[in-house]
């Protein structure tokens, strides 16, 4: 098992990817910490993976809130008393009309969830993982994010926008 007594966070971890995510990783023995916004749909994931015989815990969080981030990260450091990786894979679509048609609440909360919380997180693991001298830290993005498409401006900026944290990050913590 690769990630053997491993701790890793999976934001957005209830559906799609993320849910995917975690359960390869608890299936290479990483010891989960899983968030999202819907605590129905990360219970049914925690389930799977602890009758696989997996480590896990939920945390219902909004990646976009610097405070429940935190927690969220506590609650990793609580149980399973450090961090080796973090997935930032929350995401939405954001609003699917032309830029002159989006509101700003839909625009904000986009970026908020998308490039925000992969900030928040970063900011949070990144001083644990120091201190370790290790850790991974993953950033999902998309090929919106280098490309322009109709209708999905908010969208792919926020993912331009974490293909862009993600090289600042390796820069400011190559060595």
């Amino acid at each position: 098992m690769r990630l053997e007594n491993r701790s890793v966070i999976v934001t957005g971890a209830g559906r799609g990817l993320g849910r995917a995510i975690s359960l390869d990783m608890a299936r290479e023995g990483a010891r989960l910490t899983m968030l999202s916004r819907t605590l129905k749909e990360l219970d049914r994931v925690a389930d799977q993976i602890k009758s696989e015989g997996g480590a896990c815990q939920t945390v219902e969080a909004d990646v976009s809130d610097p405070g429940a981030v935190q927690k969220a990260v506590n609650a990793c450091l609580d149980r399973f008393k450090g961090i080796d990786v973090l997935v930032n894979n929350a995401g939405v679509i954001g609003p699917s009309r032309f830029l002159e048609d989006a509101d700003a609440a839909t625009w904000d909360r986009t970026l908020g969830i998308n490039l925000s919380g992969a900030f928040y997180f970063a900011k949070e693991v990144v001083p644990v993982m120091i201190e370790k001298g290790k850790g991974k830290i993953i950033n999902i993005s998309s090929g919106l994010g280098q490309m322009a498409f109709p209708r999905f401006c908010a969208y792919g900026v926020s993912k331009a926008g974490i293909i862009q944290l993600t090289r600042s990050l390796a820069e400011e913590l190559k060595g």
